[in-house]
């Protein structure tokens, strides 16, 4: 038996045979492609979380705003926590690595368009003689110091009193029929035969809507101040007045928007969690 040798077999390709610049940037694009992957696996790792803390909560939430007990230390004692006795009043900007005076008069701008009151302080007649001579003292100068005061919300009643008028000549000499009579115009309430103000609505409102108070805590705090102002007269007071003055102030808010040729808006974007299939 003859064996012959042929040229046909195909060489082997092996990595010795391929330049290190070519091996280099293959293994470059490879390792794009890996952190591509890696970056999407870990984008749909983060919604999955997302998803799961989000069904979490509406299943084993709570149902009402409650604190939780590691939490109460702080919400009950959080001015003990954070108070620093003994660190000094704010009258120096620290700036590191050194400490830079405020300029003057900064407590005058913070304290600037409110409405000031003159508390005077002065000696009575008795303790205007001198110690050493007897004679009287006189004023040379004086300290002012400044002093912030909050007052708390303070509620009264508005009694409105309307004068009704008649004539009398026509009253002596009428016929009883025609008789003029006039009352004082009074300016228009808010709701019809409701004890609700514009102040105590617009209170309620900005309460809720800008404070973020509900109106349960709300009517707590009415009713610690004594007044019987249930949730529901002032849900009642908030849907009449946004349907009665807020809505046509509204609409032509918005009319005169469209007017316009160019409208800015907030483009802010916020990532959200679709719940659709919810």
């Amino acid at each position: 038996m003859i064996y012959m040798e042929t040229n046909n077999a195909r060489p082997q390709t092996t990595t010795e045979n391929i330049p290190w610049q070519e091996r280099a940037l293959h293994a470059e694009t490879l390792l794009g492609e890996m952190q591509g992957v890696l970056a999407q696996a870990n984008e749909e790792l983060a919604y999955l979380k997302a998803q799961v803390r989000l069904l979490t909560a509406k299943r084993f939430g709570a149902s009402s705003e409650k604190t939780a007990e590691g939490q109460q230390s702080l919400f009950f004692n959080e001015a003990e926590i954070t108070a620093e006795p003994f660190s000094p009043e704010p009258d120096l900007t620290d700036v590191k690595p050194f400490k830079r005076r405020k300029y003057k008069g900064q407590r005058d701008d913070l304290l600037e368009g409110l409405p000031r009151n003159i508390i005077e302080y002065r000696l009575s007649e008795d303790e205007l003689a001198c110690l050493n001579c007897n004679n009287e003292l006189h004023i040379i100068g004086k300290q002012v110091s400044q002093e912030l005061r909050t007052v708390p919300a303070q509620f009264w009643v508005d009694e409105h009193v309307q004068f009704i008028y008649g004539c009398r000549d026509c009253e002596v000499h009428g016929d009883g029929e025609n008789s003029f009579i006039v009352t004082a115009p009074r300016p228009n309430r808010p709701i019809a035969n409701s004890i609700a103000s514009p102040s105590s609505v617009a209170y309620i409102m900005d309460q809720k809507y800008t404070m973020g108070t509900p109106l349960y805590r709300q009517e707590q705090q009415w009713t610690r101040m004594g007044i019987k102002l249930s949730r529901q007269t002032m849900s009642n007071w908030i849907l009449h007045c946004a349907e009665n003055w807020l809505e046509p102030l509204f609409q032509r808010m918005r009319v005169h928007l469209l007017q316009q040729d160019i409208i800015h808006a907030d483009d802010y974007r916020n990532i959200c969690i679709i719940e659709t299939s919810l």
